[in-house]
């Protein structure tokens, strides 16, 4: 299987995991394409549920690793809508209309939220804040986002004892435990989507609103833990 992964220019923890964990399995062509990344100012946040991307490799050492082609691209209209079987994308921005719609049906995004109820960014905080049921989506892109077909669903189970830190890095892991293992999912059956029960995608959580993640959190554990056996 040929696979084009898509990431940024830079230091990248979940293209990382991602390209070595495909690599692990073997049996898949990887090549790494990297777009233009721009730094920006840091977000002051009351609570950091994913983890520094930074501190991961650069793709171009991951890719040396690997014995993998390695092109940073300048940017994404210069990227490949030929040649792979499947797309992964660890990194980028908005795609152009172009790309999607010559590589429809092959470029596998993940989402940290359930599609439909839960889109757009801070994922994890809204569905908290929202008591909505809190898991990760693998979906193809499309033109809207966080709407195109969906192929696969996990919820995220969350315990009595869990802290906001404990349910987040559960969280993360699972997501990238889908990304890897993505074309498993592809044969299995997967509800159809709804996409009448779709909510708007949310911009990021303004920090009055995270200021009461702790308590939604509390709430959200009474509402969805898993007990222990009696």
């Amino acid at each position: 299987m040929k696979l084009a992964l898509i990431t940024y220019n830079t230091h990248h923890l979940k293209t990382e995991q991602v390209a070595l964990g495909l690599a692990a399995l073997g049996q898949v062509d990887i090549s790494f394409f990297a777009l233009p990344f721009k730094l920006r100012p840091a977000r002051a946040v009351q609570f950091a549920h994913r983890p520094d991307m930074a501190d991961g490799a650069h793709p171009a050492a991951v890719a040396a690793a690997l014995e993998a082609p390695f092109t940073a691209v300048s940017g994404p209209q210069a990227l490949p809508i030929a040649g792979f079987d499947y797309y992964i994308i660890t990194g980028a921005g908005l795609l152009p209309a172009e790309f999607v719609d010559a590589t429809a049906g092959k470029v596998v995004n993940s989402h940290a939220g359930i599609i439909p109820l839960v889109r757009g960014l801070d994922a994890f905080k809204w569905a908290i804040i929202d008591q909505m049921p809190i898991g990760n989506t693998l979906h193809f892109i499309d033109a809207e986002a966080d709407a195109g077909k969906v192929f696969a669903q996990a919820l995220t189970p969350v315990f009595e004892t869990d802290t906001l830190s404990s349910f987040a890095r559960r969280h993360y892991e699972i997501e990238i435990d889908m990304m890897i293992g993505f074309n498993r999912y592809l044969t299995r059956p997967c509800p159809a989507t709804d996409m009448a029960k779709a909510r708007p995608a949310r911009k990021r959580m303004p920090r009055d609103v995270e200021s009461g993640l702790a308590r939604a959190f509390d709430a959200y554990k009474t509402r969805y833990a898993i007990l222990p056996r009696q």
